[in-house]
């Protein structure tokens, strides 16, 4: 069996994904880490078969105005305006991020699709008609009332909206939606809907 993990994002996204990708080569299955291309080393170190992902929304990391402002929090009403137009620079980034998904996912012969809820990687294990599975690594991808959405620059909210934190991230995601389309239908050929 083959699995083909994949993520995007910083250290705190790709290391678990790395150790995820050990465990089946241990039980005698084959894994791939499709992640961004700077964590090649590391995939190296852990013995770990890697490929590469554009760097993506990664490149903002370089920004020190994103950078001021992740160190801060997303602190005050400046750090939540960075916050926005931050998210807005993102979407044009992860369409090379999708054509280099598209690409692994079809040269992999992948059995099993494991991947990040920022990457919409189901949809590559649904054309290459395997199954998914989301790895979901910190709260907030799964609404709940207990707890505001901690990645989110909320500092606080009312106790009445946690579970509307966890939809403003959901809302963010599908921001992406238009770029999920093109993906779909310019790499994979699928028909557009309606």
């Amino acid at each position: 069996m083959g699995a083909l993990l994949i993520t995007h994002g910083t250290r705190g996204d790709v290391q678990p994904f790395l150790t995820l990708a050990v465990a089946p080569r241990n039980r005698g299955h084959e894994a791939v880490l499709a992640a961004p291309a700077s964590f090649a080393t590391a995939a190296a170190e852990w013995d770990v078969e890697f490929a590469p992902l554009d760097e993506g929304p990664n490149q903002l990391m370089r920004d020190p105005v994103v950078q001021a402002v992740i160190d801060g929090g997303y602190r005050g009403v400046r750090g939540k305006l960075t916050a926005v137009r931050t998210a807005r620079r993102i979407k044009p980034l992860m369409v090379d991020v999708l054509r280099d998904v598209g690409g692994v996912a079809r040269e992999s012969g992948a059995d099993l699709v494991v991947h990040s809820p920022p990457v919409p990687a189901h949809h590559a294990a649904e054309m290459l008609g395997v199954p998914s599975v989301l790895v979901a690594l910190q709260p907030g991808w799964v609404p709940t009332s207990l707890i505001p959405c901690p990645m989110l620059p909320f500092s606080w909210v009312p106790k009445p909206l946690d579970r509307a934190t966890c939809a403003a991230l959901a809302a963010t995601l599908r921001a992406y939606a238009g770029i999920a389309t093109r993906w779909l239908t310019t790499d994979w050929g699928c028909p557009r809907a309606g």
